[in-house]
């Protein structure tokens, strides 16, 4: 039986070359970046910074980019951070297409401080000019802040990034944009688009687990806090004699990205993140794109030979399904019978995903690796049902 991974924009296999040189950096020795005076420490310390120029610069920005965990750590510092102030009277906009990771902080940011949350989009008319239309009539003077995913987990679809941006700034709010579906799949350039802060990870392109990247506009940055503390943010920290003072304790922290990574880093991670990074661009971002859009659209047509499937108004990457009277998990575990890997549910997008199939969809997602054949090893084993 064969094994066939359809199922990308949850996660990517790591790369065969981003996994080597993971493997290189570890054998030859780690230590803890900016803390020790020894060779290993000082070569972490450099391979760190390097990936965070490396990381910033795939999506074209600049050196302000925070080492994460994941797409979801960036995304909560970031709500955090830009929702501080906001209550009545205030509105912050997402979209149908979030994820849970922006939808639920914000939600939960919304109840504590009494903003209101308005959303714009729409599961039967996912069109850029459809969401455009959506944002025009919702956002205004009161609205604060924009979030959105560049690349919808669920249909994959496009959001028009820098219209969004353009007409969240025409109204002083700021726009956070949740691009863990775009950076493996398309070119990003976070300067022209002119978002205040971008979040995604390397895992979704065919980089390591565990470790993500923010980027914020140095302005907007200066104001943050970050969301824990530790090791390796301070400046100094010193026991102050004075009596006069309040507190026999004086901090000064660091400014910049090291700020917000308190504690031991992700050093091997971020190196991983760079090979991916190179691996990405050694094929090209602009061959991938064109590639994963013609096998979704291979996928679609053979999909469409069966009068059982529903298919919803997909993009891209990604092709979200329904098969008639079959619950979508189960239809995902015959599959998965079949050694074929899909995701199946509400894929963490539930709003969404719902309004598609109350039960949620069947979401196949290729990558760099898929081939037609896959595609119809897929179309075989769904026979068994359809």
């Amino acid at each position: 039986m064969r094994s066939v991974y359809l199922d990308n924009a949850a996660t990517t296999q790591i790369a065969p070359e981003v996994l080597d040189d993971m493997v290189r950096f570890e054998r030859d020795g780690r230590g803890n970046p900016h803390r020790g005076l020894h060779a290993f420490a000082g070569r972490a310390t450099i391979v760190l910074e390097a990936a965070r120029t490396r990381v910033s610069s795939f999506i074209g920005g600049s050196d302000e980019l925070i080492f994460t965990k994941s797409t979801t750590e960036g995304l909560n510092l970031a709500i955090m951070n830009l929702t501080r102030g906001l209550g009545a009277g205030d509105e912050v906009v997402l979209t149908i297409f979030d994820h849970h990771a922006t939808l639920l902080p914000l939600y939960e940011a919304s109840k504590r401080q009494g903003f209101v949350l308005r959303t714009i989009g729409s599961a039967q008319r996912p069109t850029p000019a459809a969401i455009v239309d959506d944002a025009r009539a919702i956002i205004g003077p009161r609205t604060k802040l924009v979030v959105f995913p560049h690349v919808s987990n669920v249909l994959g679809t496009v959001l028009p990034a820098k219209e969004l941006v353009e007409i969240a700034k025409s109204v002083g709010a700021k726009v956070l944009i949740d691009g863990a579906q775009a950076v493996g799949h398309m070119n990003v350039d976070v300067g022209e688009i002119g978002c205040d802060a971008y979040a995604f990870s390397a895992h979704k392109m065919y980089g390591p687990m565990g470790i993500g990247a923010l980027y914020v506009k140095r302005d907007v940055l200066k104001g943050w806090s970050p969301m824990m503390y530790g090791g390796g943010m301070i400046e100094e920290v010193e026991r102050v004699k004075s009596k006069e003072e309040s507190n026999d304790i004086k901090v000064r922290y660091l400014t910049g990205p090291r700020l917000f990574e308190a504690g031991t880093p992700n050093v091997t991670g971020a190196f991983g993140f760079m090979a991916a990074c190179h691996y990405v661009d050694g094929i090209g971002r602009t061959k991938i794109q064109k590639e994963e859009s013609e096998l979704a659209r291979y996928l679609i047509d053979r999909l469409s030979e069966s009068p059982s499937i529903t298919i919803h108004p997909s993009r891209g990457s990604i092709v979200s399904f329904s098969v008639r009277n079959m619950h979508p998990h189960d239809v995902a575990q015959g599959l998965s019978d079949h050694g074929v890997m899909v995701r199946a549910g509400n894929h963490c997008a539930a709003p969404l995903a719902q309004s598609l199939d109350p039960a949620g969809t069947v979401r196949v997602s290729v990558g760099v690796t898929t081939t037609r054949a896959d595609i119809d090893y897929l179309i075989d084993a769904l026979k068994e049902y359809v």
